[in-house]
């Protein structure tokens, strides 16, 4: 059976396989590195990212309101 781990993390990430670039290649989902499957284990091949990484969006700001011309706040 074939072991779907990175060799580029400790610990070890499951990878996932890229079908958009050509068969037997996955890529770690932590560093982005390739592996390619070889027959027990899949093989680093890069080291760099191999995909774009997208930055996270800023969170919305919370935004509280408060009627003080209610009875009760007076």
């Amino acid at each position: 059976m074939l072991d779907t781990h990175c060799r580029c993390c400790d610990p070890a990430t499951p990878l996932l396989p890229r079908a958009d670039l050509e068969p037997g290649l996955a890529a770690c989902p932590r560093s982005g590195s390739l592996h390619r499957a070889a027959h027990a284990a899949y093989e680093l091949i890069s080291d760099g990212p191999t995909r774009a990484w997208r930055a996270p969006a800023p969170a919305a700001q919370s935004v509280i309101r408060i009627d003080l011309s209610k009875v009760g706040y007076a």
